[in-house]
């Protein structure tokens, strides 16, 4: 594999995580910069959290576990899917690391998105929004679960588009075979009815020598 693409692979695979990774960074370290030098902070970041977040995850929370759950079944749907995979589909083509690939993302969006779903039920229940760092958790997972479900979408799109294309092909050879055997057929009843006719006349053949024979037979006696 040549190194553009491994780095392209690697960018697709580690692209959420890092992601993830810069938001609680730039959060981690402007929360640090409050405490300690609190010129140097950007208060506009914490109250985006304390106050935005705060009041997003609150009011949408029935919502987003809505689609939480959706997304939950759909990943299941692709995992029964995956388990009975039909030979001229895309998925089949897929190579064994390919497909270990797909499999492990989708088992983890379905890990992410249950634990989401989790603290969204227990956000009432065991905890609230009062603390930065509950508040950061609960973004980062909808983040994950968003960003997941988008990269999701966008292969199933792809597998989809591909199976479409795979479906024309397979009406075109199917059409093509299809042809093929009664073109064999054909053949074949001609070859019988030619090999009944050659019976029959060979058959017509012997019996008029038999006949001719005996006639024969007869004179002489």
């Amino acid at each position: 594999m040549k190194k553009h693409d491994k780095l392209i692979r690697s960018l697709e695979d580690y692209s959420i995580i890092v992601i993830l990774i810069i938001f609680s960074i730039i959060f981690s370290i402007n929360k640090l910069l409050m405490i300690f030098y609190t010129s140097a902070s950007f208060s506009g970041i914490d109250q985006f959290i304390t106050v935005h977040l705060k009041t997003f995850l609150i009011d949408k929370e029935g919502s987003l576990g809505t689609i939480t759950a959706v997304f939950i079944g759909i990943y299941f749907t692709v995992f029964s899917i995956l388990g009975s995979i039909k030979i001229d589909s895309t998925f089949a083509t897929l190579s064994n690391k390919n497909l270990k690939r797909f499999v492990k993302f989708i088992k983890n969006a379905l890990i992410g998105a249950f634990i989401f779903l989790f603290f969204l039920l227990s956000m009432q229940t065991f905890f609230s929004l009062s603390h930065w760092l509950i508040i950061v958790i609960g973004f980062l997972l909808s983040l994950y679960v968003f960003l997941a479900a988008i990269r999701f979408g966008i292969v199933i799109y792809f597998i989809i588009n591909k199976d479409i294309q795979n479906t024309h092909l397979n009406i075109e050879k199917e059409e093509i075979a299809n042809k093929k055997n009664q073109l064999l057929m054909h053949r074949l009843d001609t070859f019988l009815t030619e090999h009944e006719q050659s019976k029959s006349k060979k058959n017509t053949e012997v019996l008029q020598h038999n006949i001719k024979a005996i006639k024969s037979n007869k004179r002489q006696d």
